[in-house]
């Protein structure tokens, strides 16, 4: 009989943050009253919730369930177990590993919003000393001047936060009827398990600071962290000392190393600075694997939905309001029509937002812009209300490769849509000499700011002054540069009951589509004026380039021209989106070429190692693309990267599940500041890597060293004599100062791509295996498909042939090929008419193909007449 059982529990050091879920894992089970019956339903949370309903997976009543996750080798599949101890109640569960990554990515997803909204009330509890965990700070009576310089101090901090969980049991058998070969009635059997989970920040003094992240239940090692820094004052030789989870970054140089960016390194790293002179040293193991993917062209056709309320927000601009009557006008043949007195001579283009201020030497101007500027009477920015009609803070002038103009007409379309809170403002001059704003913007001071016209507020309202300079009526089609071919676009309506409709009943009771009511449809392919069903290709409609839809009318879905019930003047009144939705009735149906803007860069990506670059431009996380690190979905927010043209590389680096080759990086990079952004400097870089094979074959990656330095420079001048030399020039004057820039680099690489050398043939060289005769036969099939094989090259000489030998040259060798032809019949050959011997399975094709080559001599070198065909083994 079992007389007791015995459990200890230590309980957790936090008392209040990060405490532990009632679930242990990403998601949960319900389970009824029977334990061996599981019912998957999913849990219904009702109320206030952020997070989605939990994924009905592990959760259960039995208190201290919890499950455990193996994942197989080639990542197929995930069995999950639950036990209780060593007690497994319910049956093991196998789920495919992309349904456990989905899984787990809703589970991380709910825990950050989850975190998002709870962690600023973790901070303040502990600004307030209310922090849970550890935490003592105790000065050290040392009164060595010499340790107190080095550690900045003489007192010792930590704090600990996490639990640490001992689980302990006592089983006692007593076998009274029954005695063993030893004569024992009795015996004891103590089980132990321990788990942690704790992180640890501590310093010693004010420069040394060290932090731990350990988790004995994380399923892989890479997962935990641990770190020490050591950072030194100001005026000191040593700026950093880094040991542990540590990166390497060479943003000045662009040819040593991939991609200048290694995150995935364990190790020591030091920054100094003495005057002008900064050096980075580093020692350390490479964890992670660098990945790069590239791509460019290749697209798939795609349908894509576009509600009416959908328009592209933040790209076209009327100058004023005369231009945007001026556009209503059109002709008999539906081109607008245009004032050449007013056409735009020169427009500065301005955007602004919280944190321009620090752009400042960026080229960031102080500008304030006025929804409704009076010319007669400027407003006085000391003396004037900040607004929703008036705005002052720092702008970026925009270069003229960043928006287009259109000066007859007086709107701009910008390359990129403005993102929220950012301002738009213009300065402008027109054919009669009309000047708004102020077009000269050198030398704006906070004191004497620069004058602008606004063209959109921090935060647009309907009620805003400039809220109808903004264009309502151009869609974004989802793809650039769209191809004509296969691309087709439909107007539906969409009733409060049945299908959608893409006529309507006309005043004759004929059907017209919706295209042609809303002017896109006037024309079919010959250019007579009869509508034809389809979009016609009109560049004032359709911008092919920039994939946009334009409708004639600022405000389509509000036109006249629809039925009083079919009206949407919601889109174009209000910013409540709620309400704009309710209200919504149509939609524009897309069929074209587009590329795909997600990809999946494989399992646990390192945070930070990515680098995207689109067109040769670097993207922003968050801004222009999101990447889950976890399971390492990657998608392109940027509207270029949809583009069937575009050239998008990505380099990163993910952790290794199982390493087996060490690499170990040894190097040094020194730079030194000269003047005005300019300097010299110099890299020195060691790679060393091992692996566990002592065989290296022919094709394998073998241990390597290889060795890389290299030198660059970058000087940026001034040169004055060059602005007075232009400033002398008639009709010319700079408002800019010239500049000079220069950039140099030599760099080389000393590669050893194989280490292995051998003492017994003392070969210092490198030594592969051709083949060790562990598969003494290998056969390579030549193959008799047509495709297999092309023309030979020249052969340099034919045994047993003096007449081709003599030919000499290789040009005149090649001008006595003859003509060879080689194909597959149609009609195939049966086996045994080729091998009589051969045994043959009824039940397999008793045909096989054959190729057949057929040879005319060349009549200028009838002797000499050659041909030949090879193929790649």
């Amino acid at each position: 009989a079992v007389l007791s059982f015995l459990a200890l529990g230590f309980s957790p050091l936090q008392s209040q943050a990060h405490a532990e879920p009632d679930n242990y894992g990403f998601a949960s089970y319900l389970f009824d009253s029977n334990p061996l019956v599981q019912t998957i339903v999913p849990r219904e949370y009702r109320g206030l919730r952020l997070a989605e309903n939990h994924t009905p997976y592990f959760k259960s009543t039995l208190p201290g369930l919890k499950p455990f996750y193996k994942i197989t080798p080639d990542f197929r599949s995930v069995t999950i177990q639950q036990k209780v101890r060593n007690w497994e109640p319910f049956p093991p569960v196998v789920l495919p590993f992309k349904e456990y990554l989905n899984l787990r990515y809703r589970y991380e997803r709910s825990q950050t919003v989850h975190n998002y909204f709870t962690r600023s009330l973790f901070e303040a509890a502990n600004a307030q000393g209310r922090g849970g965990g550890i935490g003592f700070d105790i000065p050290i009576p040392i009164k060595s001047q010499a340790f107190q310089r080095i550690f900045g101090g003489n007192t010792v901090g930590l704090k600990v936060v996490g639990n640490v969980t001992i689980d302990g049991g006592l089983r006692h058998e007593k076998r009274s009827e029954v005695k063993t070969a030893i004569n024992r009635q009795s015996n004891f059997n103590f089980k132990m398990k321990q788990t942690q989970r704790f992180t640890v920040k501590g310093n010693i003094g004010q420069k040394v600071n060290v932090f731990v992240d350990q988790d004995s239940e994380r399923p892989f090692d890479f997962e935990n962290a641990i770190r020490l820094e050591y950072k030194g004052f100001e005026d000191e030789v040593v700026e950093s000392i880094e040991a542990g989870n540590v990166s390497l970054s060479l943003p000045a140089s662009r040819f040593v190393t991939f991609s200048a960016k290694n995150s995935g390194l364990f190790g020591i790293k030091a920054n100094m600075r003495l005057g002008g002179l900064k050096m980075t040293m580093i020692a350390s193991q490479e964890k992670g694997q660098k990945k790069k993917l590239s791509i460019s062209g290749g697209a798939t056709s795609e349908e894509n939905k576009i509600n009416d309320y959908e328009y592209r927000a933040g790209t076209y601009f009327f100058l004023n309001y005369f231009y945007r009557e001026q556009f209503k006008k059109l002709d008999s043949e539906g081109n607008h029509l245009y004032d050449p007195r007013k056409a735009i001579k020169r427009v500065e283009v301005y955007k602004s937002e919280v944190g321009y201020q620090s752009k400042v030497g960026e080229g960031a101007i102080y500008g304030w812009a006025i929804a409704y500027p009076d010319r007669a009477n400027p407003a006085n920015p000391d003396t004037t209300t900040v607004d929703q009609n008036h705005y002052n803070g720092y702008f970026m002038r925009l270069d003229q490769t960043e928006y287009f103009i259109e000066p007859d007409l007086g709107y701009i379309a910008l390359n990129q849509p403005l993102r929220k809170g950012e301002v738009l403002a213009v300065a402008y001059e027109d054919s009669s000499g009309l000047k708004v704003g102020d077009i000269d913007y050198a030398g704006a001071t906070e004191k004497r700011p620069i004058i602008l016209q606004m063209l959109r507020t921090k935060n647009p309202l309907g009620s805003d002054y400039t809220w109808d300079l903004e264009w309502k009526n151009v869609y974004y089609l989802g793809t650039r540069n769209i191809n004509k071919e296969g691309f087709e676009l439909k107007i539906y309506y969409k009733p409060p009951s049945g299908d959608p409709q893409e006529t309507v009943q006309g005043p004759d009771g004929k059907p017209i589509s919706y295209l042609q009511i809303f002017g896109l449809d006037r024309r079919n392919l010959n250019g007579d004026p009869v509508p034809d069903n389809l979009l016609d290709d009109d560049p004032n409609i359709i911008n092919w380039a920039r994939g946009e839809l334009i409708f004639p009318d600022l405000e389509p879905f509000n036109s006249d021209k629809l039925p009083e019930d079919k009206r949407v003047a919601a889109i174009y009144d209000t910013t409540d989106y709620q309400y704009i939705t309710q209200h919504s009735n149509f939609y524009i149906s897309v069929s074209a070429k587009v590329r795909q803007t997600s990809y999946s860069l494989g399992f646990n990506v390192i945070e930070g190692s990515e680098e995207i670059i689109l067109n040769g431009r670097r993207l922003q996380p968050g801004r222009d693309y999101i990447i889950d690190y976890f399971t390492g979905n990657l998608t392109i927010l940027d509207e270029e990267a949809s583009d069937p043209n575009a050239s998008l590389e990505i380099s990163y680096e993910s952790n290794q599940l199982f390493q087996i080759d060490r690499k170990t990086i040894l190097g040094a990079r020194w730079d030194y500041e000269l003047f005005n952004n300019s300097f010299i400097g110099g890299t020195f870089l060691y790679l060393n890597q091992s692996t566990l094979d002592q065989k290296i074959r022919i094709g394998q990656n073998g241990p390597m060293r290889n060795f890389v330095w290299n030198l660059n420079t970058a000087l940026n001048f001034e040169p004055y004599f060059v602005t007075k030399a232009l400033n002398a020039l008639p009709l010319i004057q700079t408002k800019e100062p010239t500049t000079l820039k220069f950039e140099g680099e030599i760099a080389e690489i000393i590669p050893n791509p194989n280490s292995r050398n051998s003492k017994k043939t003392g070969d210092p060289n490198g030594v592969v295996y051709i083949d060790d005769f562990e598969g003494a036969k290998r056969e390579t099939p030549l193959g008799v498909m047509r495709r297999q094989w092309t023309l030979s090259s020249v052969p340099k000489v034919i045994p047993g042939w003096p007449e081709y030998n003599m030919l000499g040259a290789d040009s005149l060798k090649d001008k006595s090929r003859g003509h060879l032809i080689w194909y597959n019949p149609y009609e195939q050959v049966a086996i045994r008419e080729i091998w009589p011997e051969r045994d043959v399975n009824p039940n397999v094709p008793q045909r096989v193909h054959v190729l057949t080559m057929r040879f005319d001599r060349n009549p200028q070198y009838l002797e000499h007449s050659w041909a030949g065909i090879m193929r790649y083994l």
